[in-house]
């Protein structure tokens, strides 16, 4: 399935990666092997921040609707959202839905049981030397976020609440991964400063290479139920 996405994924937007999501298909038999002992068909995977055109939303969808899986994307954007609506729908399935909405303000509000896989690239990060773009500045703006100031920061915060309240939904062997996370000088940072940490002392352990530099999801798969 790995090859039929990367080689799709090029043709398409000759990139020549599919980012983060690379990181979580690399490894989809540990998914595979939870199904395979799994019998549940209520099973879920959640993205939290949704992706135009064929990228994520697409093919994570599409592996929800082969192994007949719930599936919700989670996105604030309303250009973003209608996107992911337009993905989804293509596969008739009333098993995938989008919501418009931060994923922390998500989870808040719903108790989203036997989670599967949460795919959190929500909020972006600044990369040491990029540029970015004054739609997305104006985007943050709009959020109330100054993202040239505040946004590293604001990310990592973000994502650390978002996977406080979804970890111990996850099943057995279900896998958080975070995009854009980095491990240097036994440093975590990116997106999953924060919320790496303290999966790790709570029933996950890292299941994959932290060697890419860019382009790469942190896997952290759970390997046992912490007591409260």
């Amino acid at each position: 399935m790995i090859k039929k996405i990367f080689k799709q994924y090029k043709r398409i937007r000759n990139g020549g990666y599919i980012g983060g999501l690379k990181s979580v298909f690399e490894n989809i038999n540990l998914l595979d092997d939870v199904l395979s002992e799994n019998s549940d068909s209520n099973l879920t995977i959640v993205e939290v921040g949704s992706e135009r055109g064929f990228g994520s939303t697409y093919y994570l969808a599409k592996y929800c609707v082969n192994k007949n899986l719930n599936f919700i994307t989670i996105d604030p954007s309303e250009d973003s959202i209608q996107s992911a609506r337009k993905i989804i729908n293509k596969f008739n399935s009333d098993k995938l839905k989008a919501v418009k909405q931060t994923g922390e303000d998500y989870f808040k509000e719903n108790n989203t049981s036997k989670i599967l896989l949460a795919y959190l690239d929500g909020f972006d990060v600044i990369f040491p030397g990029a540029s970015v773009s004054q739609d997305r500045v104006d985007f943050y703006m709009s959020l109330g976020i100054d993202f040239l100031k505040d946004g590293n920061r604001i990310s990592a915060e973000v994502h650390l609440e978002t996977s406080k309240l979804i970890f111990e939904n996850v099943v057995q062997g279900g896998i958080i991964a975070i995009d854009d996370t980095f491990y240097e000088n036994k440093e975590w940072s990116g997106k999953g400063k924060l919320a790496v940490p303290f999966l790790l002392e709570n029933g996950f352990k890292s299941v994959n290479s932290i060697e890419r530099k860019r382009d790469h999801s942190i896997l952290l798969q759970k390997v046992k139920e912490i007591e409260k």
